[in-house]
């Protein structure tokens, strides 16, 4: 996955995921963990968008954490040193980079 075809803002995001799969012990980067960085994020447009369709933010930050919780973990190697195949196909559409720079959408786009 060569981070030059996105964004600045879009690679921060993924640094940002690559380090919840490191500080988890997780051995991929998988697609929730580009959630909980999303939801995270100050600048993220996708807070803004799941509250004006109505949708509990608080309830989806606590499934993405209990989804991070249950993904495997490593033990002695490096954790999240690769992408899931799902993480790389959510890649290979522009909607992750819409997301990262567009805060007056009027829709949102589900990818999970």
């Amino acid at each position: 996955m060569n981070l030059n075809n996105y964004t600045i803002k879009s690679q921060e995001i993924i640094q940002k995921a690559q380090q919840l799969a490191f500080n988890n012990g997780n051995p991929n980067i998988e697609t929730n963990h580009l959630l909980k960085a999303l939801l995270d994020d100050e600048d993220s447009p996708v807070e803004f968008l799941l509250k004006k369709n109505n949708v509990n933010v608080s309830h989806v930050k606590a499934k993405a954490e209990e989804m991070i919780g249950k993904l495997p973990k490593v033990n002695g190697a490096e954790p999240a040193q690769s992408v899931s195949r799902e993480f790389k196909a959510k890649f290979r559409t522009p909607i992750f980079n819409t997301l990262c720079i567009n805060r007056r959408a009027n829709q949102i786009f589900l990818f999970m």
